[in-house]
């Protein structure tokens, strides 16, 4: 009986599994810096450093993919023009061989901040 039992749950399991799917473009590969162990980014709000990262590792609003501006290939077309003027962007990572480490950057402009939560802590508790 127990045998059954056990076989009944790996063929449930077997059967209600779905596929994955990690690449979302299919095709996007997207580089990474390799960072020196002799040059590690800091961690301390100055991100100048990543200034050596050349501008194709750079994702922006105008990052392409074939032919059309990413975000609109991964979130689908939203209707609105691009205003770097109201908000503007730029990420990338790096990655140390040596230490086996991923280093992540978001250099972000935006015009308008509002955040009313009020209070400490909160996170997530304000419309922003």
């Amino acid at each position: 009986m127990r045998k059954l039992l056990t076989l009944s749950v790996a063929v449930s399991l077997l059967g209600l599994s779905s596929p994955s799917f990690a690449h979302v473009p299919e095709g996007l590969i997207l580089g990474v810096w390799q960072w020196p162990t002799s040059h590690l980014p800091v961690m301390d709000g100055d991100i100048s450093e990543w200034d050596v990262v050349p501008d194709n590792l750079w994702l922006t609003p105008f990052s392409e993919f074939n032919g059309e501006l990413l975000h609109v290939v991964v979130a689908g077309e939203v209707g609105a023009e691009v205003n770097t003027a109201d908000l503007n962007f730029r990420w990338t990572s790096g990655w140390n061989d040596e230490l086996d480490r991923l280093y992540f950057v978001y250099d972000r402009f935006d015009d308008l901040w509002d955040r009313d939560a009020g209070g400490i802590g909160g996170a997530g508790g304000d419309d922003s």
